[in-house]
């Protein structure tokens, strides 16, 4: 079982640092559980690219089994101590987020936990858990938060999109075509990343409508109006039906990651655990529980 969590946590973390941290083991306890794991198994189940443990796909589908039985058998021993997974669970959430990643996927959560109702509070301000019953908050930046655990689900990445109808369908052929087209800005979705990343010397745009919420710069792009720099997760509702295309093959990872964040307090919340472990199958990612501690500063 020590080297099935080891496993697991590493593939979440893609790290085995992290995975120590999470397990309050050392770096080459967690290196010693896994290479265990694969002489048992006579396969590797990890890569190492740069400076992550990048799981094979042995791997990735082992630690999807483990984290679904684990979870089953977490939901197990609070329904036989007399907590069983009931309620209503309150998640803060930015507008963008919820209507186009979260609300889509609420479903599958209902189906698999019918006993806990979601209320979701979308809104531009970072509402604090604890605050009117909120139990935890998805928000976008590096972190940490004060006073908060900080569990990461996913990273980003960024990639210029428009309407197929833009300019009647005369679409840039090559990222340098973007210097003189009109580009939608977001005050804290900077354009510089992925000019670097195509290898254009063209300056932070300055001028060009300006919109203070990503669904707005995103509805802005469907209509027409210009181009936006779009993150993945929140277009591919738009690219699958069409509203909007994505511009070239060239693509940068965002410095900011999504993380759902409680109060140490909310800890032992079988809501809280529920939804947790829901998230953890539905992003197939490398998530991470730290300690963390910050301010508002480093994102939303």
């Amino acid at each position: 079982m020590r080297a099935l969590r080891a496993v697991e946590a590493a593939a979440r973390h893609r790290s085995f640092t992290g995975a120590a941290t999470e397990l309050g083991l050392t770096h080459g306890a967690v290196a010693q559980q896994v290479r265990g794991l694969e002489a048992d198994l006579g396969r590797r189940l990890f890569e190492r690219q740069g400076h992550e443990m990048v799981p094979t796909n042995a791997c990735a589908e082992l630690a999807t089994a483990i984290r679904q039985i684990l979870a089953t058998l977490d939901a197990a021993l609070r329904q036989a101590g007399g907590r069983p997974s009931t309620g209503t669970l309150t998640i803060s959430t930015l507008p963008a987020f919820a209507t186009r990643w979260l609300i889509p996927r609420l479903p599958g959560f209902t189906s698999r936990y019918p006993d806990i109702d979601v209320a979701v509070r979308a809104t531009q301000e970072l509402e604090p858990p604890g605050r009117d019953g909120i139990v935890a908050a998805i928000r976008y930046g590096r972190g940490p938060w004060p006073g908060l655990t900080a569990r990461r689900l996913f990273g980003e990445q960024l990639f210029p999109v428009c309407a197929p109808g833009f300019r009647n369908g005369r679409l840039p052929e090559r990222p340098a075509d973007l210097a003189t087209l009109p580009l939608l800005r977001h005050p804290r979705q900077p354009w510089s990343p992925w000019f670097q990343a195509a290898g254009l010397r063209l300056p932070e745009p300055a001028r060009g409508p300006l919109f203070s919420e990503m669904s707005l710069l995103l509805e802005a792009a469907a209509a027409g109006q210009g181009i936006a720099l779009a993150r993945a997760a929140l277009v591919e509702g738009d690219l699958a039906g069409g509203r909007l295309v994505r511009l070239f093959d060239i693509d940068c990872p965002d410095q900011f990651a999504y993380h759902l964040v409680w109060r140490m307090a909310e800890d032992e919340d079988p809501r809280l655990a529920a939804f947790t472990a829901w998230l953890d199958d539905v992003t197939a990612g490398p998530p991470q529980d730290d300690r963390l501690h910050s301010d508002r500063s480093q994102g939303r």
